[in-house]
């Protein structure tokens, strides 16, 4: 059985209040089902990248990032890696976008609030 083996890495931004409290796990689809989530980081600080190796019995197609604990604490990210693709970037880079109602929050997730998402899917 051949696997697929790559680097999962998501980059908090440094903006204020980025950071959390929360566990961030991330699955992946492959053959058409998703895998067990894999902790990705528990409590992710400002301005810092976190990554895991991952083995997968095939490419992904899609991949799923989220709280596991279900954290109401949110977490903004600016950067989403699977190994040498750039899935997501924010514009505004490291600086990141800023989490606010009626905005665009792709950079955003928390389970505590309706206009900001509770996961990220990237395909």
């Amino acid at each position: 059985r051949r696997t697929a083996s790559a680097t999962f890495t998501a980059y908090t931004s440094n903006l204020q209040y980025a950071d959390s409290t929360g566990t961030v796990g991330v699955s992946f689809m492959v053959n058409g089902a998703w895998t067990d989530v894999q902790t990705l980081v528990s409590g992710p600080q400002i301005d810092t990248a976190y990554s895991i190796a991952v083995d997968l019995a095939a490419h992904p197609t899609e991949l799923k990032f989220e709280f596991t604990d279900g954290s109401q604490n949110a977490w903004g990210f600016w950067k989403v890696t699977l190994c040498c693709w750039t899935l997501l970037e924010d514009p505004k880079g490291s600086a990141g976008s800023p989490y606010a109602e009626g905005t665009d929050n792709n950079y955003w997730i928390d389970n505590g609030e309706t206009h900001v998402p509770s996961y990220i899917i990237l395909a």
